[in-house]
């Protein structure tokens, strides 16, 4: 028989086989033939965009996420930088200070000092080539590495006009040194010693800030995250040195993956992009495929790669192709009818996830499939709708790191600017008090001498006038916390009710007041007539908001630990109570919420108030060691909340100084101030009571003076602020040479005292600037007995 005889018998044989059938078995075995084909292909298909969805969500998840992990890496060692600059920045002052009190005892001339000090900040290195230098608020170079740079004047830079602004902080900035072809990127932190006129930088190339990095400070965060199950992030530097691993070190420029492939220099050359490899840890058996993308630092010379295994992310897959070998296995035991309708159940379910899935590679991470469409279409849903679900958590928690990042930054910058607008209130203040004392002091004189009833009346207007002016300096003192505090318990729920008392009697009828505060007892240490202003300007100013009436309320209870460490304050050693000014106005828009805290910022017609009263409750509740915020109340209107750390309670006692009339006395009282005005009705004021007065000028001068005729005088009467010698460094010389003598210390504002504004050792007694006549007599006349 030929070999094309041999091929026809089989041929014919398989039709004759096929026509004995039964149509309904020809029927079926074509149907389920179909049905395989059809089966087969359309899992195919769903399996291939199954798969490349899931490649193209996963790559981009993992790109999102590195980058995450890059500004993790990046502002973790830049703060890491900052904090060592800072740290050294620090330390060189503390040699500065040093030295210079060694200058102060005596103990070497200051000339000396500031040579020693240069000598020892020369030899401070920073990283490999960073170095300390020093400059005056003039722009010129007092101490520096370079001999070429000393003495220079570099004020026409714009960094070192920043830092002679700034004084104190980070600054980056580009540097050509001498021997430098070009610039360079640098970065420094400053701080400034006043004494010596230097601010002293600690700086360095940023080129080398790996060199000044701790890796271990933040080593274990960037480690510690996983991709799915043991998926990891490392870095390493353009070299392949392992800077963060979880298990390798060193170089691992020539480690291979299965194929013998060098990817670590593939992943060094290209610095930025996606690469796939195989890789097995130490302790492993087999060689695993995994994705990494990896991002470049050029300010670290760091390359940080996150790194998944392909089998995890591709899991889903897996039970995919199970799903589908399972039902097409299935459907070839049923009938034709049966399986063309159980063939619409899953075609349309299908058509429906995989519309689904085109959503969410289209980025719409909220899209979910039904998942009662069957069990092999429902697990598929299932786990889509779980992938799904890590995607959009994943995006969330994204979100929500950005606007908390967000938030923390508008409250750092909101902090700064308060505490700059209050530095410059405290200055503000503490000039006009002096303007202030002169012409309260002037006139007082004027109302002790004889005048006609309307001369009279002229003088008593500028004294309630400059008296007005002083309150406003005192608010400034207040917001920018320079101001005295008297030191006494009282129990905020008395405090609210005398508010709520006085407010019922003076408000308008149409505002109703509700007072809800605890039964338990409130007790806060500070200044009652300052607490009281606070509530009865945060009053005022909801008052004003309810033109037509409304409801004004109060309340107080106790707090706890979660909402005082909340408004980022130290943690309060009894406890914390929280004050609520609740009104139903219009509200308060938030675009104004930032600035309603600053001095002179109001919405009010011009004239209808100054923009102080908030100023004033911001200043008072900080200068208690407490906070305040304002917000929009949930039910409406505007509601301001007062956090104030709470005190043991205790009994407090108010003494009432008798009055006596002024007496006649003898003796020498030395006036020691820079302004004449101030000085003259000083002298003028004690030689009314019988006292003979020398005056000086400045400190220098006053200690002459005091070394002479320190017998005969009885008392001293000092400025604080003055040239050439200040009162500070006057009354150490007091000190030294007669510690017996009274010594009076005067200011414009209390903080000039010292922290807490605690009267300095050598001192007997503080008196504020302004001052009546009457108040220096009544404080002399106790001093000298």
């Amino acid at each position: 028989m030929s070999n094309t005889e041999r091929q026809t018998v089989p041929k014919q044989s398989d039709r004759k086989w096929l026509g004995r059938l039964k149509i309904r078995h020809r029927l079926l075995l074509s149907y389920s033939a179909l049905w395989l084909l059809v089966a087969l292909i359309s899992s195919a298909a769903v399996y291939f965009i199954v798969r490349q969805t899931l490649l193209s969500d996963i790559e981009k998840h993992m790109e999102t996420t590195t980058d995450a992990i890059v500004e993790l890496v990046r502002s973790s060692a830049q703060a890491a930088v900052r904090n060592r600059l800072r740290t050294i920045a620090g330390s060189s002052l503390e040699i500065a200070g040093h030295f210079h009190r060694q200058a102060r005892l005596g103990l070497m001339t200051d000339q000396e000092a500031r040579r020693q000090a240069e000598e020892m900040l020369l030899r401070i290195r920073i990283g490999e080539s960073g170095y300390i230098y020093c400059l005056n608020t003039r722009g010129i170079i007092e101490v520096h590495p370079k001999e070429g740079l000393r003495l220079a004047d570099l004020s026409s830079y714009d960094f070192i006009q920043d830092q002679i602004e700034r004084r104190q902080g980070y600054l980056e900035y580009e540097w050509q040194n001498p021997d430098d072809t070009s610039d360079r990127p640098k970065a420094l932190y400053m701080e400034y010693f006043e004494p010596w006129d230097w601010i002293i930088s600690a700086s360095s190339y940023r080129t080398e800030f790996t060199s000044l990095l701790e890796v271990d400070d933040f080593r274990d965060r960037i480690i510690s995250l996983r991709f799915h199950e043991t998926g990891y992030p490392f870095v390493i530097d353009g070299a392949g040195n392992v800077v963060m691993h979880p298990v390798l070190e060193d170089n691992v420029l020539d480690v291979t993956d299965a194929d013998g492939r060098f990817f670590i220099r593939d992943i060094c050359a290209a610095r930025n992009g996606t690469i796939s490899y195989s890789w097995k840890n130490p302790g492993e058996t087999e060689y695993r495929a995994k994705l990494a993308v990896f991002r470049y630092l050029p300010e670290f010379d760091w390359i940080v790669v996150a790194s998944s295994y392909r089998d995890e992310y591709l899991a889903p897959l897996v039970e995919i192709r199970t799903i589908f070998f399972a039902t097409t296995l299935g459907t070839l035991f049923l009938l034709i009818p049966l399986s063309i309708a159980v063939s619409s159940t899953i075609t349309k379910p299908i058509e429906r996830l995989v519309r689904r899935l085109q959503r969410g590679a289209e980025g719409d991470f909220s899209v979910r499939a039904a998942t009662g469409s069957g069990a092999e279409i429902g697990r598929l849903a299932h786990f889509f709708n779980l992938f799904m679900t890590h995607l959009e958590e994943g995006e969330a928690t994204r979100e929500r790191m950005e606007e908390e990042r967000e938030r923390i930054t508008a409250r750092l910058r909101q902090s700064e600017k308060m505490q700059a607008v209050g530095q410059l209130a405290g200055g503000m203040a503490h000039d006009f008090n002096n303007i202030l004392a002169a012409v309260v002091g002037h006139t007082d004189l004027m109302l002790a001498s004889d005048m006609s009833p309307e001369n009279r009346t002229r003088a008593e207007h500028i004294v309630t006038a400059a008296e007005r002016a002083a309150s406003l300096t005192r608010t400034l003192l207040d917001f920018s916390r320079r101001g005295a505090v008297r030191s006494v318990v009282v129990d905020i729920r008395d405090m609210i009710t005398e508010v709520v008392e006085l407010l019922s009697h003076s408000i308008d009828k149409r505002i109703a007041i509700e007072n809800e505060i605890a039964d338990e007892v409130l007790p806060v240490r500070g200044d009652p007539g300052r607490l009281q202003n606070m509530l009865l300007n945060l009053a005022i100013n909801a008052r004003d908001a309810m033109p037509e009436g409304g409801r004004l309320s109060f309340a107080a209870r106790r707090c706890t630990q979660e909402e005082w460490a909340a408004a980022e304050l130290s943690d309060a050693p009894i406890g914390c109570v929280r004050i609520t000014v609740t009104d139903t106005g219009p509200g308060i828009d938030p675009s104004i919420v930032p600035r309603v805290f600053d001095p002179f910022f109001t919405t009010k017609e011009a004239g209808e108030g100054t923009g102080l009263g908030l100023t004033s409750a911001y200043g008072c509740a900080r200068g208690h060691g407490g906070a305040i915020e304002i917000s929009n109340a949930s039910a409406g209107g505007t509601m301001v909340e007062v956090l104030l750390p709470l005190s043991e309670p205790t009994a407090s006692i108010d003494i009432i100084r008798p009055e006596r009339e002024p007496r006649d006395h003898q003796g020498l009282v030395m006036v020691v101030d820079d302004e004449d005005f101030i000085r003259e009705f000083a002298e003028e004021a004690l030689q009314a009571i019988g006292l003979t007065t020398v005056g000086c000028s400045d400190g220098a001068e006053a200690v002459e003076v005091f070394a002479q005729h320190h017998h005969e005088i009885r008392l001293v009467l000092l400025d604080l602020v003055m040239p050439r010698l200040d009162g500070h460094q006057a009354l150490k010389r007091f000190t030294e040479i007669d510690p017996s003598v009274p010594v009076i210390l005067s200011s414009g504002y209390p903080g000039d005292t010292g922290v807490g504004h605690e009267i300095p050792d050598g001192a007997t007694a503080f008196l504020g600037k302004p001052y009546r006549i009457f108040e220096l007599q009544e404080l002399v006349e106790q001093l000298l007995g």
